[in-house]
């Protein structure tokens, strides 16, 4: 759930290794996403691996840092 404030660091970041190495896979929960329902329906951007149980590290990041397709549903 992300119920931080907009502006700035205002997007979670979830990382599939930890200490945020995007290479290894990557998504993000914006602001005003309230909750992922079903984290075996995601993916990973870059890497494609199913997000479900292999989220290890997370960060707050601006919008600007990642693209499309790395948004968590």
């Amino acid at each position: 759930m992300n119920s931080g404030f907009i502006g700035g660091r205002d997007v979670v970041a979830f990382y599939a290794e930890k200490d945020y190495p995007s290479a290894k896979g990557y998504l993000c929960l914006a602001p005003g996403e309230r909750w992922a329902d079903l984290l075996t329906d995601n993916y990973f951007a870059n890497t494609g691996e199913a997000v479900n149980d292999r989220i290890r590290s997370h960060r707050w990041v601006t919008a600007s840092e990642y693209g499309l397709g790395s948004r968590l549903t």
